[in-house]
């Protein structure tokens, strides 16, 4: 595979784009994928909304990686950021933060965040490069209501642990 981007096109997901989305997730080994049946209609209602926005990075047609941009009016987050293998290290994920970046720019936002695991060593030089700065003495602390009665999982992760 050539490693060139010139048929690139940065995007808003569609409801077309279920499946890729969750093959990407799969693939690049996301810790706590989302089952498709827990997240389809999750992801068809979170489409419509205006301040959330799936990002996707297509190549030749086929979405390659993806991210979901989320703002509460205050503070815009960057998550669940993935690319193909096949496509890492090539500024794809680079490219797809800068129009998340761009699209809460637009909404008037001007705080940008996001949540990394430690052990993610390429996502954390990209957001460093990117001007982001760690905060290491913040705690996460998450409450979650909504438990799947299949898997007994949250519609964010497979694991109450988050």
């Amino acid at each position: 595979m050539e490693n060139s981007n010139d048929n690139l096109v940065i995007r808003q997901l569609e409801s077309s784009d279920f499946d890729d989305m969750m093959e990407v997730w799969t693939k690049a080994e996301l810790k706590h994928t989302p089952s498709p049946e827990d997240y389809k209609q999750r992801f068809e209602n979170e489409i419509q909304n205006p301040n959330i926005h799936y990002v996707g990075a297509e190549v030749d047609g086929r979405i390659v990686g993806l991210m979901i941009t989320t703002s509460d009016g205050r503070k815009g987050w960057l998550n669940r950021l993935a690319v193909l293998p096949e496509y890492q290290r090539r500024g794809l994920a680079e490219k797809m933060m800068l129009e998340s970046e761009r699209i809460l720019k637009e909404k008037g936002i001007n705080v940008f965040a996001c949540l990394i695991y430690e052990d993610n060593d390429m996502s954390i030089p990209l957001v460093y490069k990117l001007g982001y700065k760690g905060h290491e003495k913040v705690v996460y602390f998450s409450k979650r209501l909504n438990k799947h009665k299949k898997t007994g999982n949250t519609g964010d992760c497979n694991s109450d642990k988050n």
